[in-house]
């Protein structure tokens, strides 16, 4: 026995054995009987390739065919293959019979009448199953008047008098209005007797096998007018048939087992019998160790892992003995590549998958010609392959080959020709023609409304998609109306424990979060996490995707606790389940970075974003379009950090994949323009930052138009940078354009609208216009405490600013307790190591400065500059902006030696940070010499104001409020040189 299982142990030694086996005369009967007794063994050796089992059994066919004293076991050969081949491929077969009539077209010619009774019964099944249904009804009530009483004749009729008898009862329940009255109507009596005398005269035994065929020729060809109770009818019929297989086929009889097995796998595609999981499980004793590996590996990843790696070399060896048998240019050879490919994409070797798509499309380009529904199918799955690459230029490619294949082939409505708009939509949304992507979707959807009706599952992908696109476009009103009618159909078809329920949910939360409602997304995220972790389990993809989704609306309600925890478990299911070398993988290290950002852990989230950089650069390349996000999010962190040049390399090459990858006119390529023209702001080059700022607001106008919230984002951040430039009037219009068209898209009460009063009050403010900036800062401290609540870090934001505007009305007492407040939320939210803390700190310090309060202001100062060390480092700007207010307060103080130092410390820093030519550089150079002149160190005083007028005229230019402070400053400083010039022979005359 060991030497047996050895010998079987090498698979590819076993096959060709097998084949070999048949040509050799001393071997062939020994090879045939092993056929016949070892069916079970071979059905689970090849649990998913078919074709092979054709392979060794055509091969023994033959064989025994060709020699006359194998007749019987030629018999049972074949009747073993028949009842295998019959059932497995019935699917395959209907097609191949309801398209019959692409290659056949009735003439005069045609004299034979039997003939014609088969091809109009051919033809008239295709046209309703294409949707054509009255003109398939007509060839259809036609054709048993020119048909003659063979067995295959007999069941051609019969299976013309079931689709008719359904037709005319779903007719007449629809005349009705109810379409739930259907009753599957029995055939007449004399007509059920005739048939019967019929075929028993023709002696046939065993019949479960053509049943079944005839359940699914049916089941197809009526398709397009079956109700849920005409489904569920067809998958009871096979459920009997199935059962009475049990007696009416004996025990022990050749085929029996690859009949029931392959009659389960029929009934799983028909996906309405409940009773299948009892049928699955009488199949399961037949074979205890192999099935239940199988069922239960989803819940397993590392078992998942190692079936994906034991089906590749399953898949190798397969092809490779194709190859041997076959040859390269063979459309089982094909087949083989392409399941290859499969389990490729499945283990995430996207480099080899794509490789083995293309050979098998090439295969089938050669041996179909390119107008062929095959060639149209490979060139749908090799765009998939192409789309997860990030490649979606070929992916278009492949899209519009499918499409035009199958308009030509099935015409404009037909359900493949859905797919492949549908898939059309998805790769054109990819590629940011979101435009193109809308109508693509929208055709898809129409094809599928009046094919399929409403209350379809692929009618509410197609609403799913749709909303998709929409909510890219920024039509969140119109995204949520279509998110909300797939979400409806997929409850009402599939249930509310489904996973696609659980994606309509994941959707609809995410326009929920874009429109402002965190409160109704946050209920649809834990929705999608419930049904996820009810259907799917812990350890799965889309449960990771569901924390994920409700780890971003928890940030964004300002819980980034709850964020962080609910990223950590998004991370730590995809690394379990994917592994660490994984896009998605990349995906979460980047979210949860940016959850560390906001809770101040900039260490610990830029460790995150190298990360997700590593992996996505080893996975997908450097270029790609997620490659691009994690530069993205690389550089906001390094920015954060105070680390501007780090930034701008980041930003930098974020831009040029985006631009090589997307093209220009992509709303990515101008989020990357966007954020590259922060960092310039930052590193005081605001002529640069102007220039990237113009070209992202322009980008997304011509892609996302004016009424978009990204658009308004561009307004904003332009504004910004005007009021650096001192161009407070360009600024203001910039903030009201901002500010209208987050009002009209978002409405009053969203987040974006208050960023955008925050924004217009600090224009105003810069304008002199307290009045009005005390207005906008209360409508933005308003709305934040509406939408966002009172502990949230945005509202201690508008707390911040509205005490700025307090402070320079005058108003110091309310000031003051703005800038308590905006400090307490602070504390609570983030607590005491975090910037925005410090920030907090820093704005009460200058308050009780003015306030006269000196020693709160250096305590509040103190705890500023500690936080800010530990937090950004001693080289960071705002770092230096703690020194020179500590600075300032010592200067009141009177310790103009301590003063003096900072003010050093705050020049050194931003020399290194921002460089010489920086306007912050400039106003530590004035800082500095306000203190040496308080010291009456005159000539130093005079070096330092002339080096920060010289910076202010190059950077600000002359008509600038900074660049005339300076020629005050430098004015005092020579009008004291002078006087002390003056008084020194005074004061040597007044000693003699």
């Amino acid at each position: 026995m060991s030497a047996f299982l050895e010998y079987f142990q090498n698979e590819e030694s076993f096959v060709q054995s097998l084949i070999d086996g048949c040509l050799e005369e001393r071997t062939v009967s020994k090879v045939c009987e092993v056929l016949i007794k070892a069916e079970i063994y071979l059905c689970f050796l090849y649990w998913q390739d078919y074709a092979m089992i054709d392979i060794i059994y055509e091969t023994a066919i033959k064989a025994a065919n060709d020699r006359n004293w194998l007749n019987s076991v030629h018999k049972r050969l074949l009747l073993s293959k028949t009842y295998g081949s019959l059932v497995m491929g019935a699917t395959e077969e209907t097609k191949r019979l309801l398209s019959v009539n692409k290659q056949v077209q009735l003439s005069t010619a045609i004299q034979d009448t039997e003939l014609q009774g088969e091809f109009l019964t051919y033809q008239g099944l295709y046209k309703m199953f294409i949707g054509r249904v009255e003109e398939g009804v007509r060839h259809l009530e036609e054709a048993p008047s020119l048909m003659e009483t063979t067995p295959k004749h007999r069941t051609l009729k019969l299976i013309i008098l079931q689709v008719l008898a359904l037709y005319q009862t779903v007719d007449e329940c629809e005349a009705m209005g109810n379409t739930g009255l259907v009753v599957i109507p029995e055939i007449d009596e004399t007509r059920r007797e005739e048939d019967r005398i019929h075929l028993n005269e023709t002696r046939l035994t065993h019949n479960q096998a053509l049943q079944t065929e005839v359940v699914i020729l049916v089941s197809q060809a009526v398709k397009n007018i079956s109700t849920d109770t005409t489904s569920q009818f067809f998958s009871n019929l096979l459920l009997q048939i199935l059962t009475e297989s049990d007696s009416a086929i004996p025990t022990g009889a050749t085929g029996r087992f690859h009949f029931n097995l392959s009659g389960v796998r029929l009934l799983i595609k028909l996906k309405k019998n409940k009773n299948r999981v009892i049928q699955i499980g009488d199949i399961v004793n037949f074979h205890p160790e192999k099935i239940p590996k199988n069922a239960t590996s989803s819940n397993n990843s590392e078992r998942t892992k190692a079936n994906h790696v034991e089906a590749l070399e399953s898949e190798k060896s397969a092809l490779d003995i194709r190859l041997k048998v076959l040859g390269e240019e063979h459309l089982q050879t094909a087949s083989s590549y392409h399941s290859l490919a499969a389990t490729q994409y499945s283990l995430g070797d996207f480099v080899s998958a794509p490789e083995s798509d293309k050979r098998a499309l090439n295969i089938r380009l050669k041996v179909l010609g390119k107008e062929h529904l095959q060639t149209a199918h490979r060139y749908h799955e090799l765009r998939l392959t192409q789309h997860s690459l990030g490649d979606f230029v070929s992916a278009l490619e492949s899209n519009k080959c499918a499409l035009n294949i199958r308009l030509k082939f099935l015409g404009k409505e037909h359900l493949q020709t859905a797919d492949s708009y549908h898939s059309l939509a998805a790769t054109q949304h990819s590629l940011g023609d979101f435009v193109s992507a809308l109508a693509s979707a929208k055709r898809a959807l129409n094809i599928r409304l009046k094919i399929l009706g409403e209350e379809h599952s692929q009618t509410a992908d197609s609403y799913h998609s749709l909303g998709v696109t929409q909510h890219s476009l920024g039509d969140f009103v119109s995204a949520l109306e279509s998110n909300k009618r797939a979400l409806n159909i997929r409850l009402k078809v599939l249930g509310e424990e489904h996973s696609q329920a659980a994606a309509s949910y994941h959707s609809l939360g995410a326009t929920q979060h874009s429109l402002g409602d965190f409160v109704s997304a946050l209920e649809s995220n834990k929705r999608a996490l419930n049904i996820s972790l009810e259907v799917l389990g812990e350890e799965h993809s889309q449960t990771a995707d569901s924390y994920h989704s409700l780890g971003a609306t928890q940030h964004s309600l300002g819980d980034f606790v709850s964020a962080l925890e609910s990223k950590k478990r998004a991370l730590n299911i995809r690394l379990k389940v994917l592994g660490e070398e994984h896009s998605q993988t990349a995906h979460s290290y980047h979210s949860l970075g940016a959850s560390q950002l906001s809770l101040g852990d900039f260490v610990s989230a830029l460790e995150s974003d190298k990360r997700a950089l590593n992996i996505s650069l080893k996975v997908l390349g450097e270029k790609h379009s997620q490659t691009a996000d994690s530069y993205y999010s690389l550089g906001i962190t390094q920015h954060l950090l105070g680390d501007f040049v780090s930034a701008l390399e980041s930003n930098k090459r974020t831009l040029n994949i985006s631009l090589k990858v997307l093209g220009e006119e992509h709303s990515e390529t101008a989020d990357s323009c966007h954020s590259l023209g922060a960092t310039q702001h930052s590193l005081g080059d605001f002529v640069s930052a102007l220039e990237s700022k113009k070209r992202a607001l322009n980008i997304r106008l011509k892609v996302l138009g004016e009424e978009h919230s990204e658009t308004a984002d561009s307004y904003h951040s332009l504004g910004v940078t005007q009021h650096s430039l001192g161009d407070f009037v360009s600024a203001l219009e910039s903030n009201k354009r901002a500010l209208n068209i987050s009002l009209k898209v978002l409405g009053e009460e969203h987040s974006q609208a208050a960023a955008s009063y925050h924004s217009l009050g600090a224009t105003q403010h810069s304008l002199g216009d307290f009045v009005s900036a005390l207005e906008s800062n209360k409508r933005a401290l308003n709305i934040s405490l509406e939408v966002l609540g009172e502990e949230h870090s945005q509202t201690a934001d508008s707390y911040h600013s509205l005490g700025a505007t307090q402070h320079s009305l005058g108003d110091f007492v309310s000031a003051l307790e703005s800038d308590k407040r905006a400090l307490n939320i602070s504390l609570k939210v983030l607590g005491e190591k975090h910037s925005q803390t410090a920030d907090s700190y820093y704005s009460l310090g200058i308050t009780q400065h003015l306030l006269g309060d000196f020693v709160s202001a250096l305590e509040s100062n103190k705890r500023t500059l500690n936080i800010r060390l530990k937090v950004l480092d001693e080289e960071h700007s705002e770092t230096a902006d703690s020194y020179y207010s500590s600075g300032a307060t010592q200067r009141s103080l009177g310790d103009f030696v301590s003063a003096l130092e900072s003010d050093k410390g705050v020049l050194n820093i931003r020399s290194r940070v921002l460089g010489e030519e920086h306007s912050q550089t400039a106003h530590s150079y004035h800082s500095l010499g306000a203190s040496q002149l308080s010291l009456g160190d005159f000539v130093s005083a005079l070096e330092s104001k002339k080096r920060a007028l010289n910076i202010r005229l190059k950077v600000l230019g002359e008509e600038h409020s900074q660049t005339a402070d300076s020629c005050h400053s430098l004015g005092v400083t020579q009008c004291n040189i002078r006087l002390e010039t003056l008084c020194q022979p005074l004061s040597q005359t007044s000693v003699h």
